[in-house]
């Protein structure tokens, strides 16, 4: 008889961790996107990855480029920073972007995302943060 709250209990702590993984998604074209990443675990590193889609023309497939560049900045807690150019291919809808990610600094980081040459008819830009062990 006291196996059951027993299990319960333990079911229910079990579901109490956070989940592996989280989304978040901007909607609509924009010259910039503003993520913000919580990176304190220091028993975690992170794998990031974006997601978007762009409407194609029906009769001008042909007519998107092959990819379009997004300069990615890292800022950190303390205010450190830098920032790097990517491509991401137009057909596929989502890219892996990091693997790994230890961050130099734990805490709250912003992921800020410009499109110098945005994609016609980007319908938005998205993120996706998964925790992995160390």
């Amino acid at each position: 008889m006291r196996i059951l709250p027993l299990l319960l209990l333990l079911l229910g702590l079990s579901a109490c961790h956070r989940p592996a993984s989280y989304e978040l998604f901007i909607k609509g074209a924009a010259e910039r996107y503003d993520f913000s990443l919580d990176l304190s675990d220091s028993s975690c590193t992170y794998d990031i990855a974006f997601f978007t889609r762009v409407d194609t023309p029906v009769f001008r497939r042909d007519s998107l480029p092959d990819s379009f560049p997004m300069t990615v900045r890292w800022s950190g807690p303390s205010g450190q920073a830098f920032e790097e150019t990517v491509y991401y291919p137009v057909r596929e809808s989502r890219v892996p972007y990091r693997s790994g990610v230890v961050p130099v600094e734990y805490g709250n980081w912003t992921l800020s995302v410009r499109l110098p040459q945005p994609p016609g008819r980007l319908r938005g830009l998205g993120l996706i943060c998964r925790y992995g062990p160390r």
